[in-house]
């Protein structure tokens, strides 16, 4: 049990790990996993190519107070951070 825990044993299989740096302006992923998007990440993913082209860098997010109960508020998410969101 410790061995399969800390990775020792070999028949466990292990999936690749792709990093897929951040550039602006660029997909955040191949044209290959485009098809395989469900429709919520696809519509992202046409979202935030045309914002990138618009030279935007970041968007506002707004919540309510339903939301969390903490009063409602604003933040700022840079698409830099959505980008490792999006590969996670």
């Amino acid at each position: 049990m410790l061995a399969q825990a800390t990775g020792v044993r070999e028949d466990i299989p292990v999936a690749p790990v792709v990093a897929v740096p951040y550039e602006h302006g660029k997909a955040f992923v191949t044209d290959e996993e485009v098809m395989s998007l469900g429709t919520q990440m696809y519509n992202l993913h046409k979202w935030y190519l045309q914002m990138s082209k618009n030279k935007m860098i970041m968007f506002g997010v707004k919540f309510r107070d339903q939301d969390f109960f903490r009063g409602e508020d604003d933040f700022w998410v840079y698409f830099k951070v959505l980008h490792h969101i999006y590969r996670r």
